[in-house]
């Protein structure tokens, strides 16, 4: 019986991890997606588009544009201004943060990794970076790391509900059932 109730609140933890996920748009600036739409984007890249031919140096302009290339699904070209925007600035956090979310969605884990750890050595109170650093390791089985990343977070912001919900998941990849109910537990509060 109690290994029925365990493995119910599990599958409830993981269903509520995926609501959490599909529902929170804070990744990258972003809006309701009704109010994103592809003509919308396609303004803006014209518009930092202009911007950059007016001064190439202008490292958010670069930044800007990789956001809506990205919200495109365009990652590759997301990759080079965010790219583009670290030559001019190597030290730009969000740059890092979008670049390393860019290489996520083309499964690049590594590379992923890799940019979110820049942007917390750049700025240790990053929590959204330490959060996605965390699910970069979860891809690659690497749970302790992603539990240690995801303690960081909510460290950082204890309120993070979607960082309870993946350390909950990585507490259910290791077996350590009771742990991933407490954390499911605590993002719904």
């Amino acid at each position: 019986m109690r290994r029925t109730r365990v493995w119910s609140q599990i599958v409830m933890g993981l269903v509520l991890c995926l609501c959490l996920e599909t529902s929170c748009t804070n990744r990258q600036e972003q809006a309701p997606a009704s109010a994103i739409t592809e003509e919308r984007l396609a303004q803006a890249i014209a518009y930092y588009t202009a911007a950059i031919n007016a001064n190439e140096q202008d490292a958010e302009a670069y930044y800007r544009r990789g956001n809506a290339y990205a919200h495109l699904d365009q990652y590759d070209r997301a990759i080079d201004d965010y790219t583009k925007a670290l030559a001019i600035s190597p030290e730009y956090g969000e740059a890092h943060y979008g670049r390393g979310t860019a290489y996520g969605h083309k499964g690049e884990y590594d590379r992923e990794i890799e940019d979110y750890t820049k942007a917390v050595q750049i700025n240790p109170q990053y929590s959204e970076a330490y959060y996605e650093r965390g699910n970069a390791y979860g891809h690659k089985g690497e749970h302790d790391r992603a539990i240690e990343d995801f303690n960081k977070a909510l460290q950082i912001d204890p309120q993070f509900a979607r960082a309870y919900c993946q350390r909950g998941t990585g507490y259910s990849h290791k077996g350590e059932y009771d742990r991933a109910i407490e954390d499911f537990n605590k993002a719904l509060q």
